[in-house]
C-alpha cells in the first residue's frame, strides 16, 4: 500500500508537472525536490508534497487528492519597475503552464488553490511566489 501510494505520487503528479515545466521553459528553470537547497542561478523552482487525501470508498485504495506547493524564486537584484514586471510575467507564464495541463491531461483536475508572493532580507535578493495546488481524480 505504501510503495503504491508513493509511486502514485512521484510519477503520477509531481514528476508530470515538473517536466510540463521543465519543457515549457526549455530546461532553463531548475526544479528541485529537496528541501534543503540552496538558492543558485536566476530562478528556480521546488516543488513538494504537502498532504494527501482520499475519498474513503473501496473503489480506489491510492488517494485521489494531492496538495503541492510550489515555490518560485527569481533573482532581482535591481528591484525596479521592469524587474517587478518580468517577475509576474513568469508567474503568470507558470499558471498559464498549469491551465495547458488541464487541457492535455484529462486525468487531472488541477487547481491553484493561492499563489502568495514574499519578499524578504533572508532570501538573498530573491523574490518568491508560492503555488499552493490541488490535484485529483489521478488514475
Amino acid at each position: 500500500m505504501a510503495t503504491s501510494f508513493t509511486n502514485a505520487w512521484k510519477e503520477n503528479v509531481e514528476e508530470i508537472i515538473s517536466s510540463t515545466i521543465k519543457d515549457r521553459f526549455s530546461n532553463s528553470l531548475p526544479i528541485f525536490r529537496t528541501p534543503n537547497f540552496k538558492f543558485r542561478g536566476n530562478h528556480f523552482m521546488t516543488i513538494k508534497g504537502i498532504n494527501s487525501s482520499s475519498d474513503n470508498s473501496m473503489y480506489s485504495a491510492i488517494p485521489n487528492k494531492f496538495f503541492l506547493q510550489l515555490d518560485y524564486y527569481h533573482y532581482d537584484n535591481k528591484r525596479n519597475d521592469t524587474s517587478i514586471k518580468h517577475f509576474f510575467s513568469q508567474i503568470g507564464r507558470i499558471e498559464e503552464i498549469f491551465y495547458s495541463i488541464l487541457e492535455a491531461r484529462e486525468l487531472f483536475n488541477l487547481l491553484i488553490t493561492s499563489i502568495t508572493f514574499e519578499d524578504a532580507e533572508e532570501m538573498q535578493g530573491f523574490r518568491k511566489a508560492v503555488f499552493n495546488i490541488e490535484v485529483s481524480n489521478v488514475r
